[in-house]
């Protein structure tokens, strides 16, 4: 069930920005959820861009106007985890959900500076898990000597490694058992694709 109902305006705290969304990106979790197959999780919305409204105490690094992207999830700063950029894996992490919301609050050490000319819609694909999670995976592997990388599973997350592996001139097997999601993988670079319905995918990668 997906209601709309009225919220107090948010107020940032210290080291936090109040952001107008622009745009706001459905997640897969979310759509599960809402088709009844998953856990509702309170205020959704965790991937999405807008301009700064309101800048709480302490925060040096952006400004009421400037365009952002927004992470959900924000570190301490101060751990091993993210002092290596890990942020997900801070023990101390704090999470900002809402994001649906007209406003919403962010950590201002997670939000992103975004050029003017980018539209909403790219930046809420780069910022968010559409391309963002495939660009750090694309550069956790960049390694000469990684040539090939198979995807298995090839939904919006799948398709979007396709895509970000494909520019980085590597050859992308594409492995799913839906054959809509494969052809678009061919669609979106993949040099080969397996239907894992059909074949031992792993046999096939190896061979």
């Amino acid at each position: 069930m997906v209601r709309l109902v009225d919220s107090p305006a948010p107020v940032p705290g210290p080291g936090e920005v109040v952001i107008e969304t622009a745009i706001s990106a459905l997640c897969g979790s979310e759509l599960k959820t809402y088709r009844g197959a998953g856990m509702a999780q309170g205020n959704s919305g965790h991937e999405a861009v807008g301009t700064v409204v309101a800048i709480g105490q302490g925060v040096l690094n952006l400004q009421v106007g400037q365009r952002v992207g927004a992470s959900a999830i924000s570190g301490c700063g101060a751990c091993s985890y993210c002092a290596k950029g890990q942020y997900t894996w801070c023990r101390d992490r704090k999470f900002y959900g809402n994001m649906h919301a007209e406003r919403f609050v962010a950590a201002a050490n997670a939000c992103y500076p975004l050029p003017a000319d980018l539209a909403w819609e790219a930046a809420v694909l780069i910022t968010g898990d559409g391309l963002g999670v495939p660009y750090h995976t694309a550069v956790k592997l960049a390694a000469p000597e990684i040539q090939t990388v198979a995807v298995f599973g090839v939904g919006p997350i799948g398709l979007g490694n396709v895509l970000m592996q494909s520019h980085f001139g590597r050859q992308v097997i594409a492995i799913d058992v839906v054959p809509e999601r494969l052809q678009a993988a061919q669609a979106l670079g993949a040099s080969a694709v397996v239907n894992a319905q059909e074949v031992d995918p792993v046999a096939h990668v190896r061979m």
